[in-house]
């Protein structure tokens, strides 16, 4: 809601459970495809969840999440799947012992400084394989003041800059 998304019961699940499985990507250290079927998954455990209808849910994440019409197909029984597990974990009654928070956080963020060059975010990302990273100043590592992304580069590189 914050962030501009939807202010539904659909939209802040669909964020949570995206976040997880973009969390278990990482840890699994997966590629793009298999990120995105994961982050799918995720959305589609949270809606199923929530709303009861996991059929639904597997059909709806990938068609929201999606620009084109053309989906990865693949994705729809990943999503069957982890709702079922995922509805189980959020009706638990021992939900707090289940999830640890540093079980899916990674403590050391790779982060661009203010006055790093493009150059070196680009090397920062490449190092991690990722398309973008957090900007901070140096008198304060932890409060992230911008994101910059590949793309804000290429295109701040051929005059295409929207600032």
């Amino acid at each position: 809601m914050g962030t501009g998304g939807s202010a539904g019961k659909e939209g802040p699940i669909a964020q949570i459970g995206s976040g997880f499985g973009s969390a278990f990507a990482s840890l699994l250290k997966l590629k793009a495809r298999e990120r995105r079927i994961l982050v799918l998954a995720g959305a589609a455990g949270g809606i199923g969840a929530i709303f009861q209808a996991p059929l639904g849910a597997a059909l709806f994440a990938p068609e929201v999440l999606y620009r084109e019409t053309e989906f990865e197909y693949e994705a729809i029984l990943p999503c069957i799947v982890s709702i079922n597990d995922i509805r189980a974990v959020l009706f638990e009654e021992t939900i707090d012992q289940l999830i640890v928070a540093r079980d899916v956080a990674t403590p050391n963020v790779v982060r661009v400084h203010w006055n790093d060059t493009l150059q070196q975010a680009l090397d920062k990302m490449a190092a991690i394989n990722v398309d973008e990273l957090p900007v901070v100043r140096e008198e304060r590592p932890d409060e992230i003041v911008a994101m910059v992304s590949k793309r804000d580069i290429v295109d701040y590189y051929y005059g295409r800059s929207t600032s």
